[in-house]
């Protein structure tokens, strides 16, 4: 354990303690525990963190500029990579989208083509279209 002294809003202060007298913890445990959910440790976790936040974020924006921030952040996103890892990304992502994916690579092509209808079905039905445009685009592209 670390001894730490910061600075926050009364609001803030508030919330914390709240928190804390509500569920019976101290302040520094409900800090840690918010800190660890804002840093996830597996790449799941941080996928599912990002997309949560990312969902929330553009849930009350156009279409039009829901796109227009997906753009922005992909082109963020990549340009963190490295060139030379690009080209195994893109081609990663080219075997999923056609199904060659190693976890579908002992079905057979009746099988691939009933996972994709499935997939589709799935994602055509979810109710939220925010949702269907996001899983859409990153099946199909």
């Amino acid at each position: 354990m670390e001894k730490l002294e910061i600075t926050v809003t009364k609001m803030t202060a508030d919330a914390l303690r709240k928190v804390a007298d509500m569920s019976g913890i101290p302040i520094g445990e409900v800090v840690d525990r918010y800190a660890l959910n804002v840093a996830p440790d597996t790449p799941d976790n941080a996928f599912i963190l990002l997309m949560e936040h990312y969902l929330i974020c553009i849930s009350r924006l156009s279409k039009k500029d829901s796109a227009q921030v997906f753009g922005d952040i992909c082109g963020l996103f990549l340009g963190s990579i490295p060139p030379e890892d690009l080209d195994d990304m893109v081609a990663s992502i080219k075997r999923t989208r056609n199904w060659e994916h190693p976890a579908a690579e002992q079905m057979t092509e009746k099988e691939r083509e009933e996972l994709k209808r499935s997939v589709d079905n799935m994602v055509q039905s979810m109710k939220e279209e925010y949702l269907r445009s996001v899983f859409y685009s990153l099946l199909h592209g």
